[in-house]
């Protein structure tokens, strides 16, 4: 067994040094000009400076609620993206194993405690400006260093902390930037972690710079990206050239493409706060005090802007979910039905949250994962609702889909108990009670009069 262990390793350390080299040839001329696309902003439609309000006293519900009918065929359900097995903390993992062949510095990630790997004597660099030879060279430099160990730190690393595909990436660039003072090595140290790694990034440069561009799965905004083959490879410097020159093909092993899926067990130090929350419900003043880790929370801040349904969609971390259990399910079960238990939570975020529009708060338009919300003095429509149907699903299970309006983001939920005068949204043979926790004074099955006659995009 011994023998034969070392002959697979002898092959694959065989096959790796080969696509190197290939790889390494290849950039030694195989080079093209590619223009950037110039970044999309997040979409953003005119929202209200102040929120719609019901008044009891003027207005009455209808008899005659809307009922609005989304046809499937307009809106065709996306199919789900294949389930990823979720890496759990490993709390046995040291450094020990890499002390002979790394020495280390002490950093924080995430506010995590953290031995980053210390390169800055022994790992290959580039100087001046950047060119197809300088490049290769460097490639070159890199192969013939042991990093094979280097990638097995990472990988360790990864598994520590039971990263997601956006934290590697992050813990990578956290580590070039505490070894390198240039962004192009940098850039370049990156790069071929992350080819050996196998995602399938790529290196531009220009005069004097070099950028590195990564492949996601969806559209990013407020990033500059190009199109190559079947992917789009967006950039995350701040300031880059719009016309930049990468090479023809890839390495072999690099076919990895990022997606922005969390890790619901990733490792954050337990160091919780708490967002009060003060509401009136059935005539009685409820208060409620709910959970956040700043740690993950500044680690949600910094997942670039994609597509209203990634916010809609993603999982609980699992410590958060369970502290929303902790704080809610006990007050959850004195209520008799299930709609009693979607008003409570209604009312929890549309009456204890104020309204400011992101513009208003952040100076862009921002959107938030439900624990980010709980950080910030204020949300906007979307994302209330964001906060909203992760309470509702998670502590309730029930169904929804979100509704998005031009300017506006709202969502409807499948209740048993469907009154007369709810407002219906009815997608896929399913009747949904409109849910809009920015009508302000209003209740579930509320909806206001501007809407009405509206059709929106469902997310699911």
């Amino acid at each position: 067994m011994k023998k034969f262990e070392e002959k697979v390793t002898h092959d694959m350390d065989s096959l790796r040094s080969a696509h190197d080299k290939a790889f390494a040839k290849m950039l030694e001329g195989n080079w093209t000009r590619e223009e950037l696309f110039p970044s999309k902003p997040v979409p953003e439609k005119p929202k209200p400076d102040t929120p719609p309000s019901f008044n009891p006293k003027e207005e009455k519900p209808e008899k005659d609620a809307p009922k609005i009918e989304i046809q499937e065929a307009s809106i065709p359900d996306q199919p789900a993206p294949p389930k990823q097995e979720e890496e759990k903390p490993n709390s046995t993992l040291t450094d020990q194993s890499f002390g002979s062949a790394f020495q280390f510095q002490s950093s924080v990630y995430f506010g995590n405690e953290w031995n980053m790997v210390n390169l800055k004597a022994t790992w290959p660099t580039m100087q001046g400006n950047p060119d197809p030879n300088k490049i290769t060279a460097y490639w070159t430099a890199c192969s013939n260093q042991p990093y094979d160990k280097l990638i097995a730190y990472f990988q360790a690393q990864r598994q520590l902390f039971a990263l997601s595909d956006w934290g590697m990436y992050q813990l990578i660039e956290h580590t070039a930037k505490g070894n390198f003072k240039q962004q192009n090595n940098q850039n370049l140290f990156m790069w071929f972690n992350l080819v050996q790694m196998g995602y399938d990034v790529r290196i531009m440069y220009s005069d004097n710079q070099v950028v590195l561009t990564l492949p996601f799965d969806a559209m990013l905004y407020g990033k500059s990206y190009f199109a190559f083959g079947n992917n789009n490879y967006f950039v995350f410097d701040e300031n880059h050239a719009t016309s930049l020159y990468t090479y023809t093909s890839q390495h072999e092993s690099a076919k990895k493409t990022f997606n922005l899926n969390n890790n619901t067990q990733a490792k954050y130090p337990s160091q919780w706060e708490q967002r009060t929350f003060k509401f009136n419900f059935n005539g009685k003043e409820q208060v409620v005090a709910l959970p956040y880790i700043k740690p993950r929370v500044q680690f949600h801040a910094s997942i670039p802007q994609t597509e209203l349904d990634y916010y809609f969609g993603q999982p609980l971390a699992t410590s958060f979910s369970e502290k929303l259990h902790e704080a809610l399910d006990s007050r959850l079960a004195e209520l008799s039905t299930e709609r009693e238990k979607v008003r409570y939570l209604y009312a929890l975020v549309c009456q204890s949250i104020p309204y400011k529009t992101d513009q208003d708060q952040f100076n862009h338009e921002k959107f938030c994962l439900p624990e980010e919300v709980l950080a910030y003095p204020f949300a906007d429509c979307e994302d209330r609702t964001f906060l909203l149907n992760a309470l509702l699903t998670e502590l309730i299970g029930i169904e929804t889909i979100g509704l998005n309006y031009p300017g506006h983001v709202a969502m409807a939920v499948k209740l048993k108990d469907i009154h007369n005068s709810d407002a219906l949204i009815q997608y896929n043979g399913n009747s949904y009670v409109y849910c809009d926790p920015t009508y302000i004074g209003a209740d579930v099955g509320m909806m206001p009069a501007c809407y009405n006659q509206q059709r929106p995009e469902v997310l699911r």
